[in-house]
């Protein structure tokens, strides 16, 4: 008896570039959101490829009728929630200002969703100088001149010692709540015996919530407070003019830091898949016997979800920030006739730059999470590459089938570009801050209650990882193929 998954999933690329939606297998390429960076689709085994009663054939079973499967869909209502981060920890620099305000250790701390990109700074907005002729925000400038007065009329801050090496003093942490729902629609369709076709697409609803905390204010009520051992700090007029004043410091600088609650389309997936079977030591009795399934997938992603706002700091994208993309995936699975199916892939995504007007950006390397002004740029995004390991066992209990993977996803670092050259700017902090990994695991159970239909359940849940969010996903799928 033989096993063979016949993989009848693979499109062209034109095809794919023209009719862009999403893939059948769970995302052969990755995303560059950072709140979900490998989409899942379906609960099916992301291998699948339209290919269960080849395999079935190859194993010799007998099968009722002899119908191939041509045309396949999934509805997959789904829930994804995330409260925390991981974020490499910083160490101070010393008494010599750096190019960027703090060295990246190997060491990671877990810590609030909205600390992301770092705690945010409150004296750090009030460091640099300011782009073109702007002023500094009155607020910012008020604030400037009540807790430096011996700063006035000479220049920008840039005494790297105010900034507190404990990231107390001075700096919010940032607690966000992100939730997800919606339904996803998984499409797949053979072209011919070894090449098929894959969409993808989804609703959903975004809720994101904001709240604040001034870390320094567990530090004592004693005013002037010492700063990293060698600088005084007014602590009630930091307070006043900066930490209680949150509000008015984000109206003056347009950063709305309200909840984010939007409904929208999901970003379009369309890709092309080609697979094949071999079949090893058929006939041979003391051998066993196996499949080698080799596959390719290339996709194309459309963002057609509402844009994201930058200048409301909870906003979030339905898709990849709004970037088209394009990648694909390669891997090899084993199936083993009387056992299990064990399988790797190893895939790319290219995101391709775009505009984006009045972006936030630092004017200074020692600002943190919150910046005092914005210019238009263009960003690059970094590639991705991801890497997979796969196991399967079909129907290992009755009708049940189950299956775990394990992704992990590396983000490189972006590029931005300002369309304006202003040497007040510093693009450079944001692209040291942009690159990111990702682990997951993903584990799938699918029940066939007929030839044709099958229900199942999926949970994708976070393994240590870098500036992503911890997100995980509950997913209930209604599979059909025909």
């Amino acid at each position: 008896m033989l096993i063979t998954p016949s993989t009848n999933n693979k499109i062209t690329l034109l095809l794919l570039l023209l009719l862009t939606s999403h893939h059948v297998i769970v995302g052969s390429i990755s995303s560059y959101s950072r709140n979900d960076t490998y989409p899942i689709y379906t609960s099916l085994d992301p291998h699948t490829f339209l290919n269960t009663r080849e395999r079935l054939r190859l194993q010799d079973y007998i099968l009722d009728t002899d119908w191939n499967e041509w045309f396949g869909f999934s509805i997959s209502p789904f829930a994804q929630n995330a409260n925390r981060t991981t974020i490499p920890q910083t160490a101070f620099p010393g008494d010599v200002t750096p190019v960027t305000p703090f060295c990246q250790s190997d060491l990671v701390e877990e810590t609030c969703l909205g600390n992301i990109n770092g705690r945010w700074s409150m004296i750090g907005l009030l460091f640099g100088n300011t782009p073109g002729c702007c002023p500094l925000p009155s607020v910012l400038q008020t604030a400037k001149d009540c807790l430096f007065p011996d700063f006035i009329g000479k220049g920008p801050l840039t005494d790297p010692l105010f900034i507190d090496k404990m990231e107390k003093i001075g700096f919010f942490d940032v607690s966000m709540k992100y939730r997800k729902r919606g339904v996803r629609f998984d499409f797949k369709g053979q072209l011919s015996h070894d090449f098929g076709v894959s969409f993808n697409t989804g609703l959903a609803d975004i809720c994101q919530t904001i709240s604040f905390e001034n870390r320094g204010a567990t530090t004592g009520a004693v005013s002037p407070q010492n700063i990293n051992g060698c600088r005084t700090v007014d602590t009630c007029t930091l307070n006043e003019t900066l930490m209680n004043n949150l509000k008015n410091v984000a109206a003056e600088i347009c950063l709305d830091i309200t909840k984010f609650h939007k409904f929208s389309i999901e970003d379009l997936r369309g890709g092309i898949y080609w697979r094949h079977p071999y079949a090893i030591n058929l006939n041979r009795d003391s051998w066993e016997s196996f499949l080698l399934i080799p596959f390719v997938h290339i996709e194309a992603s459309i963002p057609l979800g509402k844009k994201r706002d930058f200048h409301q700091f909870a906003a979030l994208s339905f898709g990849n920030n709004d970037h088209f993309a394009l990648g694909g995936s390669t891997g090899l699975n084993i199936l083993f006739f009387e056992t299990i199916e064990i399988g790797a892939e190893f895939g790319y995504t290219h995101f391709f730059s775009r505009d984006v007007c009045r972006y936030p950006m630092p004017t200074s390397c020692f600002q943190s999470g919150i910046y005092p002004f914005c210019t238009s740029v263009n960003i690059q995004p970094g590639d991705n590459w991801h890497f997979g390991l796969k196991m399967n066992a079909y129907h290992f209990l009755g009708d049940l089938s189950f299956y775990f993977q394990y992704i992990l996803v590396e983000h490189q670092e972006d590029h931005i570009r300002l369309k304006v050259c202003d040497p007040a700017f510093v693009p450079h902090k944001l692209e040291l801050l942009s690159n990111w990994k990702s682990q997951l695991a993903n584990i799938g159970f699918n029940y066939d209650i007929s030839p044709n239909i099958s229900l199942g359940f999926l949970w994708q849940t976070p393994l240590p990882s870098i500036r992503t969010y911890r997100t995980t996903t509950v997913m209930l799928s209604f599979n059909a193929v025909y």
